[in-house]
């Protein structure tokens, strides 16, 4: 039977987070947008950006290592292994076009990075407009070796704008990671960038109310949810093959990158239905599963509804 979720902590009630070893520079800002500190606004106010971050973040100094590239800020999760670096730099020669600039920049920046043939690309038209730049590229990649924090891969994205070139490089511990919880932080911090003097500073909002999960990164069912567990799980009677296809829309659903805030709009939903009908025959499941998509509202809830399906469909998780 395909296992959609890995085995997670299912109840956690996270600590208060410990203090950076270092404090960032005095430009820039973490500002907590969330009452725990779940969700902070990270600022540069040189350049007016903002990035708002969830998973209990930390900006600290950046440490000075042999071979590393220059950053001028990073941010760093507790409990979960992510490092994001901000390199702000001033074009000094003309270009034929600011995307021109943004490839090329991020090409050269990945040559030196990994030992894989990378090529950059321009960044979607959605989310150019988002982060209100002139031009952006990215790649991923894995890197020549892990660095001195554990990181194995790295993602990164090249913003232009007015001359001024700004690197953003996410790394992270590759396959070995949690791969639901990156994704929602994928699908969140993908679309909260914003290079705008005049709106940087905004009081981000990146989780919904919802009925399924609570808000923050870590995937956890609210109580009722959990509770309704068992009673799914039993009633998760499929036929042979169904339970590997149910699987892989799951895990589509988890992967998707709509931000969690994105309301489900009637054509995805459209969507997703007729990939389930697709996946189960059997009526009864088939019903449960229409009847649990009906309550999905959001890219968060979707999630939640995958996670919880999938739970069910690994027989109840612990």
């Amino acid at each position: 039977m395909f296992i959609i979720i890995p085995r997670i902590r299912i109840n956690p009630r996270p600590r208060a987070a410990p203090a950076p070893v270092a404090p960032p520079p005095p430009q820039f800002a973490l500002t907590p947008t969330s009452q725990n500190g779940e969700t902070a606004l990270f600022l540069d106010t040189r350049i007016g950006f903002s990035h708002a971050l969830p998973g209990w973040p930390q900006a600290t100094w950046v440490p000075p290592s042999p071979g590393e590239p220059p950053a001028d800020a990073m941010v760093q999760f507790w409990d979960f292994p992510m490092w994001i670096r901000y390199r702000v730099e001033t074009m000094t020669s003309h270009a034929p076009s600011a995307m021109h600039v943004a490839v090329d920049y991020a090409q050269r920046y990945a040559m030196h990075r990994t030992r894989d043939a990378v090529s950059a690309a321009p960044a979607r038209d959605d989310r150019m407009h988002t982060w209100n730049v002139d031009a952006a590229a990215v790649a991923s990649y894995a890197l020549v070796g892990p660095d001195a924090l554990g990181a194995t891969h790295e993602d990164l994205a090249v913003l232009v704008k007015h001359a001024t070139v700004l690197t953003i490089t996410r790394r992270h511990a590759g396959a070995a990671e949690d791969w639901v919880r990156h994704a929602a932080f994928r699908a969140a911090a993908d679309a909260t960038m914003l290079w705008d003097p005049q709106r940087f500073r905004y009081d981000a909002r990146i989780w919904p109310a919802s009925t399924f999960l609570e808000p923050m990164l870590l995937p956890v069912l609210l109580q009722g949810r959990q509770n309704a567990l068992p009673g799914i799980a039993a009633a998760m009677q499929l036929a042979p093959g169904e339970g590997d296809a149910l699987g892989r829309v799951l895990e589509a659903m988890m992967r998707n990158d709509d931000p969690p805030w994105q309301a489900l709009a009637p054509e995805p939903r459209l969507r997703w239905a007729k990939d389930l009908a697709n996946a189960v025959k059997t009526e009864s499941v088939a019903a449960l599963l229409r009847n649990g998509l009906a309550e999905v509202l959001t890219a968060h809830d979707l999630r939640g509804f995958a996670l919880m399906t999938g739970m069910a469909l690994s027989g109840g998780a612990a």
